[in-house]
């Protein structure tokens, strides 16, 4: 990307690069997976039914694990999983910071306390040489998070856990097609939990997973998902017991619907992502203004939920929130992935952090922006997001 002034921006008054907005996230959903949700609710079965049973058997096999619950969000899955690993009152939660607030809400609605770990430099995912130090007498879990589709360090991790006796749960929200050392993700650890946001590269609406090898943590996340509700007598219907705590979190056979279409084109559709983020990466390679993440060791698989750069702050004349106001100008929307959770004013009262206290964190987010990147989108597009900042940075650089 060229760093010489270019023509003027439509900020200042010259003409957007796109006619139509460009927007960070898009669902792409077919015609064919429309007539799918169709058909459910022309079978008078719309509540869990048997595409949820589906839903679950099939993701389940994709990400290699033997049982998979369906949930109604990714903020379930992984409250549901920490109830099912005991996790309670007083307990700590080792988590990594630069994450959606969800993580550590999660943690929070259990009683437990999320302990922030900052994060390695390179893949921005929870640093392994960091964890050891942070377990006390309290920890009763690791929750890794494979960051924009990034792998977290898997092995180390998971060694170091089982060290301590402590299960590992990894939030799975950004990495359904995420591969480390040549498996997927969701075999690694005790439990995943996966989010099917209308964002995310299989969606159900709103929706999550539960993905584990454990079949007894799988029976008592299924339990708890719907009031801790089983049969009173085997093989009955209506006649039941309840026999522990529970929720209302048991996701409908409409959403399982549009989630076993998606599931069948998720190869192929994070197959054209890869494209897509490898014509940013030959485009963005040589600014003086972007700082292009370190790409993930060929053992391990990106699963490209997010296309992540770093501003270099000394090229420019502007700050960040400018240049998104100038992208969106332009027609492109950008975002920032994200505030992380010890820069939260709720977080930093709650648990006594602040900006310092994951100074790696810190600094990542401070620069870091999002480019479009989804199943909607077309390298002509990449190409106008490519031209629109190069736009911006060639007026607005230094």
């Amino acid at each position: 990307m060229s760093n010489v002034v270019s023509e003027r921006p439509a900020r200042e008054g010259g003409t957007p690069v796109r006619e139509t907005k460009l927007t960070v996230f898009a669902s792409a959903i077919s015609e064919e997976a429309i007539h799918e949700v169709e058909a459910v609710l022309r079978s008078g079965w719309l509540a869990t039914g048997p595409r949820v049973a589906a839903f679950e058997t099939q993701f389940a096999r994709y990400v290699g694990v033997e049982h998979a619950v369906a949930v109604t969000s990714g903020t379930q899955a992984l409250e549901l999983a920490l109830a099912g690993l005991g996790v309670g009152e007083g307990d700590e939660v080792i988590t990594t910071p630069l994450t959606f607030v969800a993580t550590a809400h999660a943690i929070l609605n259990r009683g437990a306390t999320p302990v922030l770990v900052d994060i390695d430099a390179r893949n921005w995912t929870l640093d392994p040489a960091l964890l050891e130090a942070a377990i006390t007498a309290r920890t009763r879990c690791v929750l890794p998070v494979h960051f924009a589709g990034r792998p977290s360090e898997m092995g180390p991790l998971i060694g170091i856990a089982n060290r301590h006796g402590l299960p590992l749960l990894s939030d799975c929200a950004h990495a359904i097609e995420t591969g480390y050392e040549g498996r997927n993700v969701g075999g690694y650890g005790v439990a995943n939990a996966y989010s099917f946001h209308p964002c995310k590269s299989v969606t159900t609406g709103e929706g999550g997973m539960v993905a584990t090898n454990d079949a007894a943590l799988a029976e008592r996340v299924r339990r708890r998902r719907f009031h801790g509700l089983v049969p009173a007598v085997p093989g009955s219907g209506w006649l039941r017991d309840v026999t522990g705590p529970g929720c209302k979190a048991n996701m409908s056979d409409l959403q399982a619907a549009l989630g076993l279409h998606q599931l069948r084109t998720v190869e192929e559709r994070h197959a054209r992502r890869c494209v897509l983020a490898e014509r940013y990466r030959e485009a963005l390679q040589n600014s003086e203004a972007v700082e292009l993440p370190a790409p993930v060791p060929s053992s391990q698989r990106h699963g490209w939920h997010l296309f992540n750069v770093l501003l270099v702050p000394e090229r420019l004349r502007i700050d960040r929130r400018v240049l998104i106001e100038a992208m969106a100008a332009e027609h492109v929307e950008v975002a920032i992935h994200y505030r992380p959770l010890h820069c939260l004013t709720y977080l930093q009262d709650r648990l006594g952090v602040h900006e310092e206290s994951c100074p790696v964190a810190t600094q990542v987010a401070r620069r870091i922006l999002s480019l479009p990147l989804h199943d909607a989108m077309s390298e002509a597009d990449v190409a106008s997001v490519v031209t629109a900042l190069g736009r911006v940075i060639g007026y607005y650089g230094c």
